[in-house]
């Protein structure tokens, strides 16, 4: 029994040292700063943005096995546009796709918030066309750790995270009162 709970107190403690670590390494900032290169090379011209990391995972269930994919995104708005730029990687290099603005065919905007004792921890978004499908799923969360192979980068962005509360809710009243 001793070995069992050694070994457990050692990957608790590990677990743990590796947490507080990538969370010293997201308020270095290095990853948020990668991101907005990323984005400003992707958008040319572009000014006055405000950038966040966004991911969303679509966890589909089939008998006895779960199938989850990962995605990713670099997200650039101001007052009235919104860029969804989709993340790819390879090793430690991220790789943007095509940029695409989400500004005028949108239908609907479901936003969630969630406050943690009077902290804004995340806000949730499902976009959908003029139609009501092709749901796009973005979560802009105020701390982003590399937990495993799936979660790439180490970011911290409760400003970020605010201003896309403040934006989504404004870009959620325009589309209602548009549709």
């Amino acid at each position: 029994w001793l070995i069992i709970v050694g070994i457990v107190a050692v990957c608790v403690i590990y677990s743990q040292l590796n947490e507080q670590k990538n969370k010293k390494l997201a308020a270095s900032g290095e990853d948020m700063e990668r991101l907005k290169g990323i984005v400003a090379s992707v958008l040319p011209g572009e000014t006055g943005y405000t950038v966040a990391y966004a991911h969303h995972e679509d966890v589909q269930h089939y008998g006895r096995s779960t199938r989850t994919t990962y995605y990713t995104y670099a997200l650039a708005f101001d007052a009235a546009r919104l860029w969804i730029i989709p993340l790819g990687y390879k090793k430690n290099e991220i790789l943007p796709n095509k940029p695409y603005l989400a500004t005028g065919n949108i239908g609907m905007v479901n936003v969630d918030t969630t406050v943690k004792n009077g902290e804004l921890k995340s806000v949730s978004v499902v976009l959908r066309d003029k139609m009501g499908e092709s749901p796009i799923f973005l979560e802009v969360d105020t701390l982003n750790t590399r937990k495993d192979r799936f979660h790439h980068v180490n970011i911290l962005q409760p400003e970020e995270c605010e201003k896309f509360s403040t934006f989504m809710a404004s870009f959620s009243d325009t589309v209602a009162k548009e549709n």
